[in-house]
């Protein structure tokens, strides 16, 4: 990544009233390049889903900042979003069952079920005792 090509660079802590400040600045960034209604719906709801996790369990006993940075690669829009809460790879995690009367099913999974669903590529690592997950969004 090109420091020209960065559009978006915060860190804020990762605390639940800082997830609308968050939205704000990506969706702006995203905005920018694309004003398909249903993928920037997704990518709110990803957002809201990936960060409410760190806020909720990564950072459930102690604070923690969550570093987030945009950019534009191959009409892709990527967002790469830091922790340092412990370990956590929701690409681990299989599907939640979808096809099971309500009643039936295990509670929880659905968030992780919706990010794999509503992004292109995700990739995660852990480097420096930081959760790195990358995603992206086709600009279209």
């Amino acid at each position: 990544m090109n420091s020209h090509d960065k559009l978006t660079d915060i860190c804020v802590p990762g605390k639940r009233e800082n997830l609308e400040h968050i939205k704000d600045e990506v969706l702006k960034s995203f905005s920018f390049f694309s004003q398909n209604k249903k993928t920037l719906s997704r990518l709110e709801l990803v957002l809201e889903e990936v960060v409410l996790n760190i806020c909720d369990y990564a950072y459930k006993n102690i604070e923690g900042m969550i570093e987030i940075k945009t950019y534009i690669k191959d009409k892709n829009f990527y967002i790469q979003i830091k922790d340092s809460g412990s370990y956590f790879n929701l690409l681990e995690y299989d599907e939640p069952d979808t096809e099971s009367l309500i009643e039936e099913r295990q509670i929880g999974g659905l968030g992780i079920h919706f990010i794999k669903k509503f992004t292109q590529e995700i990739k995660y690592k852990r480097e420096d005792n930081k959760n790195i997950i990358n995603f992206s969004v086709s600009i279209d």
